[in-house]
């Protein structure tokens, strides 16, 4: 599973029922990332360090 968060901290509340993490985030699959975007691809491809 993969995190994304968001780019910027919103002053709305935010609060996660699956993790601690205050930032409005989507916990999402990895392979779902790979097959939807050529660019998320290429980078799991690169040997990126997650």
């Amino acid at each position: 599973d993969v995190i994304v968060e968001a780019k910027v901290k919103t002053e709305m509340n935010f609060s996660c029922t699956v993790c601690s993490l205050s930032m409005p985030h989507m916990h999402v699959h990895k392979i779902v990332l790979w097959l939807s975007c050529d660019y998320l691809r290429a980078l799991f491809q690169s040997g990126m360090q997650e």
